[in-house]
């Protein structure tokens, strides 16, 4: 796993796969199986990468993830609210980890 992770591509393919179960999470009928799973493959994949690349591929993790609500807040909202609550999300979640990374690092 540590030789499959050290490429570029597979980190962001493993935040791909986190964002796309963070998406079966965060919507409005969430999978509880997804829940447990979704974080797996973007830790795995910051482990690996520079600080730079993990806050890039939580972004991107993030932004796949909270874009389940994109219809339903853009029906209740309107489209300006709809970027700026997705955004003020993906920004919440990013700088969550961060935290988390440097407590763990610190450790």
């Amino acid at each position: 796993m540590n030789q499959l992770l050290q490429a570029r591509g597979a980190r962001f393919a493993a935040a791909v796969v986190s964002g796309v179960l963070f998406y079966l999470t965060l919507g409005l009928t969430p999978s509880w199986l997804a829940a447990w799973l979704a974080p797996i493959p973007l830790l795995l994949a910051a482990f690996h990468a520079s600080r730079r690349e993990a806050r890039l591929l939580a972004w991107l993790a993030a932004a796949l993830g909270l874009s389940s609500n994109f219809t339903y807040y853009l029906k209740v909202t309107g489209t300006v609210a709809t970027v700026v609550l997705l955004l003020l999300q993906i920004l919440v979640w990013v700088s969550s980890r961060r935290e988390r990374r440097q407590q763990f690092v610190e450790r």
